[in-house]
This record gives C-alpha cells, sequence and structure tokens, in this order.
C-alpha cells in the first residue's frame, strides 16, 4: 500500500471536517485516508471500519493521486436515464385525480339498500 503523508495543520482541519460531514461515503474515506496515515495496514483499517480491504486500497490509491478531492462522490457511470432529473421534465403528470366525495353512490344509483342512502 502506498504511505500517505498528511501534514499536521491539514489533518487537524480534516479531523474537523470529518466530524462536521453529513454523508457517510465522504467520512469513510476521511476516516480511512487519517488511519493510513497513522501508519495503520489496511487489514486494520478494513477491521475498524468495517469496510473491505479493497475499499482502502482504492481510496488510498486515490487520495494519493486526487488529494482531497479524492473524498467527493464520483459520477455514477452507465447510460444515462432517459427521463429528466426532474418529473416534471418527462412531460407526463405524476398527479392523480380522485373522483368527487359521493361519485361512487351517485354511480350506484344511490338505492335504499346501499350504504350511501340517508
Amino acid at each position: 500500500m502506498e504511505s500517505i503523508a498528511i501534514a499536521p495543520s491539514e489533518r487537524k482541519g480534516l479531523i474537523i471536517e470529518m466530524k462536521r460531514e453529513r454523508r457517510p461515503s465522504r467520512r469513510l474515506r476521511m476516516h480511512i485516508a487519517l488511519l493510513a496515515d497513522d501508519g495503520r495496514s489496511p487489514t486494520e483499517i478494513s477491521g475498524v471500519l468495517f469496510c473491505s480491504r479493497a475499499t482502502v486500497y482504492a481510496v488510498v490509491s486515490r487520495f494519493v493521486g486526487e488529494g482531497r478531492a479524492a473524498f467527493d462522490d464520483r459520477e455514477p457511470r452507465g447510460p444515462r436515464p432517459l427521463l429528466g432529473k426532474e418529473a416534471g421534465e418527462s412531460g407526463v403528470s405524476s398527479k392523480r385525480t380522485r373522483p368527487p366525495p359521493m361519485a361512487g353512490c351517485a354511480l350506484a344509483g344511490a338505492a335504499s339498500s346501499s350504504p350511501c342512502s340517508f
């Protein structure tokens, strides 16, 4: 595994940022980088953080190559969806229309044995 060297001032800022991070995926990547900087082995890191060793190796190599950008999520791979990002862009209305409240009784003829009669 490649070694990571994080300056003490940058490390302190990274710890603060990790504690404030809301997305678990970014927090995990930051934590992996910090533990790798401490000199922990991939097996130890994966055991402590409950992730695979392959994840540890991938995050460390990505951090060495990209720096702090390694913590960001990547764009999803594969074909683009056929519909737009917003449901309204497709031109199809997602609202369902409901019948008026007494429409069922009116359609049934409101016979005397019907539960709709008063």
